[in-house]
């Protein structure tokens, strides 16, 4: 019996039913592969699928081979496990969901627009968002995965600005569901981020009524120079970035809220910043810390950063003008965006070099100041509302190791240089919101090899009048180099001397006071241009020289009080014509006083004018008070005693002051005239008038009118001397100044420093018997 002829008719119904529908499941993946390409083809898609595979009994799918769009979408395989069970409880579980291969190439507008294979992603638009809020609600589905496993993924995105590249090596996600929303699962990822290696465990609770993750973060030699083109405030950004985070979040209904604590480094950091025209490097900049965002707070931050070998260069080849060897900054607290304190700064192996060109230029300073000007924004509209300017606050900062300035200025001629080295510098606590307040201030360098600088006091740097209390000392100053300063401000050369000050200076809105006391050991001094005027003994009314013998003691030592005033923005100059030329003022008129007070004991009118307050010239101040003799001697008068020792005095504390000691004698040193015969008398009287007016203007010329002029002499006239009479006075006024000579050497003054003048005699009737002594 035929065997088909016993199946029943429903039997072989159910028999060919069950047989198309194999068919048409064994069909489907192929029907699905088909119409999939179809369809993105109509769209202008070129796709390409190579196989599917379908199972509807366990739920399971795998897609390989899928290539879509230009630039493509590729995705190597893709395998999805379900559980129809779930669906009955409108749940769409997946119990294994993994892709191997993918490739994404993402190319953004720079306004928020996507294309990824060539198809272009809408964007939401308000009006779909009031559609989505005026819909009904409907009955939730849940979605869950068990396991989630990402191998071997490439993402590139690019937009105007920048390009990245994602090679995801895994990401592993545990079980997860929108019907479990607090229970945490676990998350592993390892991808290479721009060349940088990164790194992602922990937890995480997507599904969460405030959605949060806890995970360490490591990422491991980041090229900075990928994220450069985001960051608008640098014109140039480079270096190798590595950190790790600890590292917990949660989005919260007021926004997210994060902490991260751990380090972060950057090797060879190269940023240079808009605002300025020079480039920031550093061989490793350190951060260690924690870091809050959010949580109403704003931004928060708490840690430590240590540079090593920092340089700030404005470009133009050779070694750049600052370097520092290392920089620590502790104690760093930040709260929000407009508040920065930090406890302590500190900077070691400082290596400074600054210049003055030739024309009076500063190259670092102006590079700096320039760029600067040029990238200040415009300003704000009247109705905007300024922001609150940023504080600043740190607790000190500390200059320490081996600090080193240098110091060129090729403005003057021969050009100047001199090295600080080392430079120890403290400063106390500053505050931008308290810019007033005066912090304390301690400097010490050395100049050279052997001269030093110190300075003590306080200042106000952050003010916008910068003022300042400070007491300041040099010593062993090498005045030999500073030619060049000398040479144009007042045309002498120092060939020589050491120099040792101490200066009091106060600096109060915007003017400058300050005491110097200096102290000039062995000063040499040579005039440059000896056929030209001198302006310098033009001011003291002495030659230079002169003035500087007058100041030296016994040492070779110049003592001065110099007093400097003026305004802080002449000052800004540095040592240019308007300072030299105060500089010049101050130190004449301190040479004027010192000498001036040094001889007024020496002249008493001298005296008297000072004391009184009235201008006295050091040429007057030249000429001493005379020595007075008896009539017809030449015996030291005792009343001289007094006078010679401080004489001697004076002579003793400055060794190199010569005296010149002139002896004069008058008609009151002749003896009393014995009576005369008659002849004699008679001769003499009746002598041609001619004669007579002849000799009396040889001997007494300020006693007879000019010869021929009147033709007689006066009536009341004395009689001419006779040439036994001139010799006799000659003598007696060379014995005169031969006895303060020896007084003086007598009392210590070495004989070739005194000089006697030729003799002379006084024809003033009403002159005294005496030596005048000068310089």
């Amino acid at each position: 019996m035929n065997r088909s002829a016993l199946l029943s008719p429903w039997t072989r119904r159910l028999v060919a039913a069950a047989a198309v529908v194999g068919l048409l499941l064994a069909a489907l993946p192929e029907v699905i592969r088909w119409a999939t390409v179809r369809w993105l083809d109509r769209h202008g898609v070129a796709a390409t699928i190579d196989d599917i595979d379908l199972n509807l009994f366990t739920a399971t799918a795998t897609i390989e081979g899928v290539r879509l769009g230009d630039p493509p979408l590729a995705v190597a395989r893709v395998a999805v496990v379900g559980s129809w069970r779930d669906l009955f409880s409108r749940r769409l579980r997946l119990a294994r969901l993994e892709a191997e291969g993918v490739t994404i190439d993402a190319v953004g507008d720079g306004e928020g627009g996507w294309r990824i294979a060539g198809i272009a992603l809408p964007l939401p638009t308000a009006t779909d968002e009031k559609k989505r809020e005026a819909e009904p609600p409907a009955v939730p589905w849940g979605f869950g995965v068990d396991a989630v496993a990402l191998r071997n993924l490439h993402l590139r995105y690019r937009e105007p600005l920048a390009s990245h590249e994602v090679d995801l090596c895994h990401l592993r996600l545990g079980p997860l569901s929108t019907w479990a929303p607090g229970a945490a699962t676990p998350l592993s990822v390892a991808a290479e981020v721009d060349g940088g290696h990164l790194t992602v465990d922990g937890e995480v609770t997507p599904f969460a009524a405030e959605p949060g993750a806890t995970v360490a973060i490591g990422l491991d030699h980041l090229p900075l120079a990928r994220v450069a083109p985001l960051v608008a405030a640098v014109e140039h950004l480079d270096g190798d970035l590595t950190t790790h985070l600890q590292v917990t979040a949660h989005h919260r209904a007021d926004g997210l809220a994060a902490t991260a604590a751990g380090e972060l480094a950057v090797a060879g950091l190269a940023v240079r910043p808009v605002a300025i025209g020079a480039t920031v490097a550093a061989g490793r900049v350190g951060w260690k810390g924690t870091v809050a965002i959010g949580g109403g707070a704003g931004v928060a931050a708490f840690g430590d950063v240590a540079i090593v070998n920092v340089s700030l260069d404005p470009g133009g080849g050779g070694a750049p003008p600052v370097a520092i060897g290392e920089v620590a900054l502790t104690g760093i607290r930040v709260a929000g965006a407009r508040d920065l304190a930090a406890g302590h700064l500190r900077a070691a192996g400082l290596t400074m070099k600054l210049v003055r060109e030739a024309d009076g230029s500063l190259p670092l300073v102006a590079a700096l100041a320039s760029k600067g000007e040029a990238a200040a924004p415009p300003a704000a509209a009247a109705e905007t509302a300024p922001e609150p300017p940023l504080r600043l606050r740190l607790g000190g900062v500390e200059l320490t190791g081996d600090s080193r300035i240098e110091l060129t200025d090729r403005a003057v001629d021969p050009p100047f240089a001199v090295t600080l080295a080392p430079v120890a510098l403290t400063l106390g606590p500053l505050d931008t919101a308290r810019p007033e307040v005066a912090t304390p201030l301690h400097l010490r360098a050395r100049a050279g090899a052997y001269a030093t600088l110190s300075a003590d006091g306080a200042v106000a740097p952050l003010a916008p009048q910068v003022a300042a209390t400070v007491e300041a000392g040099l010593k062993q100053i090498d005045l030999a180099p500073l030619t060049g300063y000398t040479a144009g401000a007042v045309g002498y050369r120092l060939k020589s001397g050491h120099l040792d000050a101490e200066l009091a200076v106060q600096v109060e809105g915007g003017r400058l006071d300050a005491r110097t006391r200096w102290q000039v050991n062995k000063l040499e001094m040579a005039r440059l241009k000896q056929a030209t005027g001198d302006p310098l003994s033009d001011h003291l009314g002495i030659p230079v020289n002169t003035a500087l013998s007058l100041l030296r003691d016994r040492d070779d030592n110049i003592r001065l009080d110099v007093p400097v005033t003026g305004s802080v923005a002449e000052a800004k100059v540095g040592l240019g014509a308007a300072l030299r030329q105060v500089a010049v003022k101050a130190t004449v008129k301190a040479v004027k006083s010192a000498v001036l007070h040094y001889l007024a004991p020496l002249s008493s009118p001298l005296g008297v004018a000072l004391l009184a307050g009235k201008v006295v010239s050091l040429a007057t101040a030249l000429r001493f008070d005379p020595i007075v003799f008896a009539a017809g001697g030449a015996e030291l008068p005792e009343a001289a005693d007094p006078y010679l020792g401080r004489l001697a005095t004076r002579l003793a504390d400055r060794p190199r002051l010569r005296l010149t000691l002139c002896g004069l004698a008058t008609r009151g040193d002749l003896p009393s005239p014995e009576p005369q015969s008659e002849g004699v008398a008679e001769s003499e009287a009746t002598a041609a008038p001619e004669t007579t007016a002849a000799r009396a203007a040889v001997d007494e010329p300020d006693a007879v009118a000019a010869v021929g002029r009147a033709g007689a002499v006066e009536e009341k006239a004395p009689p001419p001397l006779t040439d036994a009479q001139r010799a006799a006075l000659r003598a007696l006024a060379t014995a005169r100044g031969d006895a303060i000579k020896a007084a003086l050497v007598e009392r210590g003054i070495a004989p070739e420093r005194l000089f006697t003048c030729s003799p002379e005699v006084d024809p003033d009737p009403a002159a005294e018997p005496r030596v005048e002594v000068s310089l």
